[in-house]
């Protein structure tokens, strides 16, 4: 019989310099596989498993590739591939902003103004850091309370340890605003974590945490990052970043700033900068250290970028944290 062996349209191979790798956008989880797995399922793509058997130097090797797509839930045998056609990975999003990293102290700019911009750009998600013990906990629920009535749905809060707040003000705070979906508190040595209401306390210095690069090893699989990644720089796309001087930025780490957030310089149209969007479109694929990794479309790259010669390169840190 003329039988096809078809991917499932979840599990999508691509192929690597050294090796091969196949996410599994289901379970969230990558396969690395030889390369010339990779190219066996491009050949299993355009003609049937009897024909492609034939072009192959070892029915053995083969034979064992096949298994292992269909023990792993990978594939499927069908006499009519045309009915099963390959995942469309176009990426849509209607935030104009979907995330912003703010880092804040008392009074160095207008917090209720940036929270009303970030709301009419749409943005999902606020990662806000406190670097300064400078607010009580009647004050932090006071500026959280700029965040009601916005399209904002989450707010994760790195603050560093303060003597003037509390368990109970911490947990008021969740209590009043639901949208706080975590906080942890940087140099803590006496006070003990609530997980059960997403309360850290951590050693760990808050300057010195924030201020490290995404890791390498990290990987983020699932079916949004994947096609996501396809189109953007997911690191860098629809994200806007505020340093505690209000200085506009794609990230903290970043040296390079689009001026101070001020009432004559609001985020309005920040989205529509092209200098300030120029990273958001430069894919894994443009990159030259990372066109070639299979695990490409899974990495978050938080260096900047340069262009030399018409190619982008990722710009290494100069010093180690």
């Amino acid at each position: 019989m003329n039988k096809y062996l078809i991917m499932y349209a979840h599990c999508i191979p691509v192929q690597g310099s050294e090796r091969g790798a196949i996410y599994d956008l289901n379970k969230e989880k990558i396969l690395y596989v030889p390369k010339s797995m990779i190219d066996l399922i491009g050949y299993l793509k355009k003609f049937t498993i009897k024909e492609c058997r034939e072009m192959v130097d070892s029915d053995e090797y083969f034979n064992e590739y096949v298994d292992y797509l269909i023990e792993h839930d990978m594939a499927f045998k069908t006499n009519t591939p045309m009915r099963f056609p390959d995942l469309d990975l176009a990426f849509h999003s209607h935030e104009r902003i979907s995330n912003a990293v703010i880092e804040y102290t008392a009074g160095a700019y207008d917090i209720r103004a940036l929270f009303h911009d970030l709301n009419l750009l749409r943005c999902k998600h606020v990662e806000l850091r406190l670097p300064k013990p400078d607010m009580d906990g009647i004050q932090l629920k006071q500026m959280l309370r700029n965040s009601n009535s916005t399209t904002i749905r989450s707010i994760d809060i790195h603050m560093v340890y303060s003597e003037i707040v509390g368990d109970k003000d911490f947990h008021a705070l969740l209590d009043d605003n639901k949208k706080v979906r975590s906080i942890t508190v940087y140099g803590s040595k006496s006070r003990t974590s609530d997980y059960t209401r997403n309360l850290h306390y951590v050693l760990n210095d808050l300057e010195i945490e924030t201020r490290k690069h995404f890791p390498a090893n990290v990987f983020v699989v699932n079916m949004k990052f994947f096609t996501e990644s396809h189109h953007h720089n997911v690191y860098y796309h629809k994200k806007v970043c505020i340093d505690r001087t209000g200085a506009i930025k794609n990230c903290l780490l970043h040296s390079k700033s689009f001026g101070t957030f001020s009432e004559a310089n609001r985020l309005q149209d920040i989205d529509k900068d092209p200098e300030f969007t120029k990273l958001w479109n430069i894919r894994p694929d443009d990159i030259e250290e990372v066109r070639e990794l299979e695990a490409r479309y899974a990495m978050l790259f938080s260096q900047d970028i340069k262009c030399e010669d018409g190619k982008y390169y990722l710009i290494e840190p100069s010093g180690k944290i």
